[in-house]
Formats: C-alpha cells, structure tokens, sequence
C-alpha cells in the first residue's frame, strides 16, 4: 500500500466517498485520513497502474470533469474498459512522480486549498508543474500473512483465546 504526498503543499491524496480531494498540510498521514489516504497499486496493463481505495472499495478516476472515483468494486475487478481509472507513472528527478491520464492526456493535480483535479492538457512527456508531482509514501500493512498476534480488549483487560474445546473464550484479567 502506498500514500501520495503533494510536494507543493504537503497535502496527502485522499479518497472522500466519491471524490478526491486532500488532507491538510502534514509531513505525516493523520490518523483521522489514515483509510481515505491508502491505495493499493494495481497493475493496469500496458505500463500504467490504477489506485484502489480499500476503504471505500472504489478507484480513483479522472473525467472529462475532473476527478472522481469508479463505481464500487474490488481491486482485482479493473474492467479492461475503464480507461479513466489507467495512470501512466511519470518518474521526475529527486524521486518524485506525477500521475498522467493518457485517455484524458492531463496530469493528476492538488492544488493549495486541497482539491485535487486535472491539469491542463498536456502529454506525458512534458515535465508537470509543481502542483501535479507527488512523494510515494510506502505503507506496510498492519497484518501480513503468517503474522502471530494476540487479540486484547482494553475495556475488560482480557485477552481472546481458543479453549480446549475447540471454542473461544476469554482469559483472566490480565495486562496488556
């Protein structure tokens, strides 16, 4: 999983239900953006990639309006004819990238008051403003497959635990 930082306004990409828009200035993820602000890239042939929002299990998108986000829908169901969801990664120096819509030929762009549209029509290849270039910020996931972990519930001070009757239960009063 990824978070994309603006680099003109340190303002990370969101997904708000429907829309895109963006978080306020930080050098982190708050925690209040922290589901909004995480996509998973997902291979969207022919070089580009689509970003997919867990949370609200949509893409983001861009239209001939601007941005938006897809219908609901998992991130392994990219229809081959969605063309609005597809960015080619435009790599800039010093690490950073831009996101380019080759259906719509603009660049992905957030502005200072945190909304996020399209740029002007422009091929990939021409270096974007400061306003579309963002920072990949790579998220590890909270779990990962073959991770031990102990579920504990602060209210009852209790851990959850299987018993020897193939049941859950919970343990006695103990500390986290």
């Amino acid at each position: 999983m990824i978070a994309l930082q603006g680099l003109a306004h340190s303002r990370f990409l969101r997904m708000n239900t429907s829309m895109i828009d963006a978080s306020r200035p930080a050098d982190q993820i708050f925690f209040e953006d922290f589901a909004w602000a995480l996509f998973t890239v997902v291979d969207a042939d022919s070089g580009e990639i689509a970003l997919h929002n867990t949370f609200h299990n949509r893409f983001v998108r861009m239209s001939s309006a601007g941005m938006d986000t897809s219908d609901f829908r998992a991130a392994d169901e990219l229809p081959a004819d969605s063309m609005g969801e597809r960015f080619a990664v435009v790599d800039i120096e010093g690490g950073s990238i831009a996101l380019h819509s080759g259906v719509h030929n603009r660049f992905v762009s957030l502005s200072d008051d945190g909304m996020v549209g399209a740029s002007e029509a422009k091929n990939a290849s021409e270096l974007p403003s400061a306003f579309e270039r963002f920072r990949v910020v790579q998220v590890k996931p909270f779990l990962e497959p073959g991770s031990v972990v102990a579920l504990y519930c602060t209210r009852w001070s209790r851990f959850l635990r299987m018993n020897d009757q193939a049941d859950m239960d919970s343990a006695p009063t103990a500390a986290a």
